[in-house]
């Protein structure tokens, strides 16, 4: 078996609790740097989620992962209830689902598209003398 999925297995097998590098080390026999190093490898991988220290914690990716492998099988829910038997012919329905809605708040937002205010800005002395010179040119006075 690979080294990170077995390792990968290891934190698994912890549920939903997140799992130490130093318990690993000693279930495996590997050291802690080593271990460190490959749950790094496998946050970057996306398998693991980390949880500060030397803490981590297997998330879906990495469980559909071991999945796939074959090394664990996950317990799917099922869409179908079974409603009753009559006679022995069973009936059979889609599960309900709950549907919840999200209040929607609509706010009405107010553009002004008039004309620019023009605002004297505060420059320089000579660069307020040029842009004045400019103007004038432009209205050719």
């Amino acid at each position: 078996m690979n080294t990170e999925l077995d390792i990968l297995k290891k934190i698994q097998e912890n549920k939903k609790k997140p799992t130490h590098v130093r318990l690993i080390s000693r279930q495996t026999g590997f050291g802690p740097d080593y271990l460190r190093y490959i749950c790094k490898d496998l946050l970057r991988k996306n398998l693991v989620n980390y949880q500060g220290g030397d803490w981590y914690l297997i998330n879906r990716r990495g469980e559909e992962e071991l999945e796939r492998k074959g090394l664990i099988k996950l317990r799917k829910p099922s869409k179908i209830t079974k409603i009753s038997t009559v006679s022995g012919l069973a009936f059979w329905k889609p599960k309900e689902i709950e549907v919840k809605t999200i209040p929607v708040v609509s706010h009405k937002i107010e553009m002004d598209f008039s004309k620019p205010k023009e605002e004297k800005l505060s420059l320089g002395k000579k660069v307020e003398k040029a842009v004045l010179f400019l103007k004038k040119l432009r209205s050719g006075k």
